[in-house]
């Protein structure tokens, strides 16, 4: 497999198709010292608005990496639903002063 790595650090890289058991379905951390490496599950729980640890155990059972990245590829960003919620709030009580009903 290769893999394209841009000349600057820092960068999130994601490859890969549309298929589950494709290896390359990965988002890597590219720097230019070490290359690109995978995302660990505590940073996806930090870019998906989830606490540190929130999928590190389930029901006191310890969780495997596989199965953290495949609970958090399975979510929806909290941030981004906590958004659209207040948003989608907002739009009804405004609209429900003119009589408009959904």
């Amino acid at each position: 497999m290769t893999t394209w790595a841009p000349a600057h650090a820092h960068s999130l890289v994601s490859h890969g198709g549309n298929d589950k058991q494709d290896p390359s379905m990965v988002t890597y951390v590219v720097q230019s010292h070490t290359g690109p490496r995978r995302l660990t599950p505590l940073e996806s729980e930090r870019l998906q608005g989830f606490p540190d640890g929130w999928t590190a155990t389930s029901h006191g059972i310890p969780q495997s990496d596989r199965d953290r990245y495949a609970q958090l590829g399975n979510s929806v960003a909290v941030p981004v639903f906590e958004w659209v919620a207040r948003r989608t709030n907002a739009v009804h009580h405004a609209n429900a002063g003119a009589g408009v009903t959904a």
